[in-house]
């Protein structure tokens, strides 16, 4: 990977990095006018876009290393508007919610003596309330995409209650872990693979994905092989944990 000359603010080196920590990603070139970033595959094209566009990077087009398939960055659907606060009234007649019609990301972390903390999210874009019956459903892969062998134990296993998540309102969950060794370990996690039940469509989620105003970029989570991690069940956006 190359990024150089560095423009002013260093920001062929900052978008090279971003690419380096992002999984599905073959080659980055940046030489301060124009960048080229390949994916293994065509299945990688999306994610690898939605990180160009979340972040902000000089990347107009995401392809394959064989050329095989592109994206432009501009016609990956924007990060859907949530509504803070809204309707979140119990209403037994709202259907399940359709993966089709959710947004799954990643929208924080945090740490404290010794723990970690990530903060999932699950936007309704449909035009009806819909519900959510279980805990979201995770794994985890390396930079490489591989998976790492990670125990996740719900916070309430006796199950959950439902939510119901109304038109543009977002329903969060925590993942809460204590620290992991990570000296001489390269297989940390770089990806989270979320859905929001057992059983559903897994969206994959780098790292790169997430962007905190305020923070820098987050490649990398210490959770490793044989790690075990607890996850909350969804709740209303601002719901305490």
């Amino acid at each position: 990977m190359r990024a150089y000359p560095a423009p002013a603010g260093g920001a062929a080196v900052r978008d090279a990095y971003v690419f380096a920590g992002t999984p599905g990603v073959v080659r980055a070139v940046f030489d301060g006018e124009t960048a080229d970033v390949r994916v293994r595959d065509a299945s990688d094209l999306a994610k690898v876009a939605d990180v160009a566009a979340v972040q902000g990077a000089a990347v107009d087009v995401v392809r394959t290393l064989d050329d095989s398939a592109a994206l432009r960055v501009a016609d990956v659907p924007p990060r859907p508007p949530h509504a803070p606060g809204g309707d979140w009234s119990a209403d037994p007649d709202a259907p399940d919610c359709d993966p089709a019609a959710l947004r799954l990301e990643l929208t924080g972390t945090d740490a404290a003596l010794g723990s970690r903390y990530l903060f999932l999210g699950a936007t309704n874009t449909g035009p009806a309330p819909c519900t959510l019956r279980a805990h979201p459903s995770l794994s985890f892969r390396t930079l490489t995409e591989q998976p790492l062998a990670v125990a996740v134990t719900p916070s309430a296993p006796a199950g959950p209650a439902p939510v119901v998540v109304p038109p543009g309102g977002r329903a969060v969950a925590m993942l809460d872990w204590n620290a992991m060794p990570t000296a001489g370990n390269p297989d940390l996690t770089y990806e989270v693979l979320l859905a929001t039940g057992p059983g559903g469509p897994a969206t994959e989620l780098p790292l790169t994905s997430l962007v905190v105003e305020g923070s820098g970029t987050h490649a990398s989570l210490d959770i490793v092989d044989g790690g075990e991690v607890t996850v909350t069940e969804w709740r209303p956006d601002g719901a305490p944990f």
